[in-house]
This record gives structure tokens, sequence and C-alpha cells, in this order.
């Protein structure tokens, strides 16, 4: 899937090369990056699951995913530009 890149356009209506939502687009490649490994890491304790199980691991999944992205992002500025 390719997204379409908005640049912030400067004054002669050219884009600027920094990205508008490069904050988002850093976090949202993370998580994707983050989800795979945790995802990969609880497959077979999810494929044996029971239902209510299935439940509880993937609200472990969650949580853990939340937490490795702001580790893995705190050192990345809302504020930096992109």
């Amino acid at each position: 899937m390719t997204r379409d890149r908005t640049q912030t356009p400067n004054a002669n209506g050219r884009g600027n090369g920094f990205l508008e939502d490069g904050y988002q687009r850093v976090l949202h490649g993370i998580d994707t990056e983050v989800r795979k490994e945790v995802e990969r890491k609880y497959a077979d304790a999810l494929q044996a699951a029971r239902p209510i199980e299935c439940l509880l691991l993937l609200e472990k999944i969650e949580n853990e995913v939340a937490e490795l992205v702001a580790e893995r992002s705190q050192h990345v500025s809302p504020d930096a530009l992109f």
C-alpha cells in the first residue's frame, strides 16, 4: 500500500520537503513493527487458546504493544521536522 505524502507547500507552491504528518507516520511505523513481533511471540498461544483466553491474550498483546511503542518512540519528538 502506497500512501500519498502530503508536503507543506512553500511560497512558490512547491513542497518544501517536510511531511505534515511525519510524527504520526513514525509512530505508525513503530507500532507496525512492534505489533508483528508481539503477535509472532503469542501466535502459538492464540491458536491453542479458548475464546475467553483469546480475549485475555489479545488484551495482553495490546498492552505489550503500547508499552514497547512508548519505549521505542521516547526519543522521537512530536516537534521534530520530517
